[in-house]
Formats: structure tokens, sequence, C-alpha cells
């Protein structure tokens, strides 16, 4: 009985420990994250359709980003997503 009580003590702090953990919300990945744009990266290749990560005022990732967070999240289905302005055409559907 003794060693079940001795048991009981130690673990149930240990317990509500990793509970609380894992209820703590995670840092997001991103900053931004542009999702479904065509991305014009200015390599004079096509545009490809894709997800764009930006962690404080650097593009940190490009690519399928499905399933990653960020502060704020922007659809752009159907519009042209760019880095840098001089790529830019004034297309209405153009995010620069």
């Amino acid at each position: 009985m003794r060693l079940l009580f001795a048991f009981l003590c130690l673990a149930l702090p240990l317990s509500s420990a990793v509970m609380t953990n894992q209820t703590e919300a995670a840092a997001p990945d991103y900053d931004l994250l542009i999702t479904n744009g065509v991305v014009i990266d200015g390599s004079g290749g096509p545009g490809r359709t894709a997800d764009v990560g930006i962690k404080g005022d650097r593009i940190a990732k490009i690519g399928n980003l499905r399933g990653a967070s960020a502060t704020q999240t922007r659809d752009a289905h159907g519009m042209i997503v760019a880095p840098d302005s001089s790529t830019c055409s004034g297309s209405p559907n153009s995010i620069c």
C-alpha cells in the first residue's frame, strides 16, 4: 500500500506537467503564409502554383506548405505572387 501511495505521489505531478506542456500553443512556423498562388521567381521560367512562407522580412520557404502554421494567412488562388515589385506588370491579380 505504501508503494502504491509513493507511486501516485510521484506520478500525479509528473503527469500534470506533461499535460501542461502539451496544451501550450506552439509558435507558428511563419509570420505570413501565402497559399495557392502562382509563384513567379524571376528566373524566366513559367510560374508554378505554390505556397510561400515568410518569417520576419525574409521568404523562408516556397513549396507545398500544407499543414504549416502562421500568424496570418492569405489565399492567393488565381493570383500571381512575385518577390520583387519590378516583376509585376500592374495586373490586378498580382500580389507583390
